[in-house]
């Protein structure tokens, strides 16, 4: 009986245990899912810029990628984003 009531405190505890890191890592990739498109904005706009500057030779106002980008982000985001 002894024995039985160490191994369920045991079990309890590693219960607990993993609940809490289930949690840490559930919140991990919340914000993961959140700061994703910012991230993927900028290298889209990086890329882009340099593409540009390869194509043709010059370089071009990040503002006006960075419009497209988002707006091309604000349009098709939700389908990517909102799983």
């Amino acid at each position: 009986d002894k024995v039985l009531k160490n191994i369920n405190t045991k079990r309890e505890i590693l219960d607990k245990q993993i609940e809490q890191e289930i949690k840490k890592v559930e919140e991990e990739i919340k914000k993961l899912r959140r700061e994703a498109p910012i991230k993927i904005n900028k290298i889209a706009i990086e890329t882009s810029s340099e593409l540009i500057q390869k194509l043709i030779g010059a370089g071009v106002n990040n503002s006006s990628i960075s419009a497209i980008v988002d707006d091309l982000s604000k349009k098709n985001g939700v389908k990517y984003y909102d799983n």
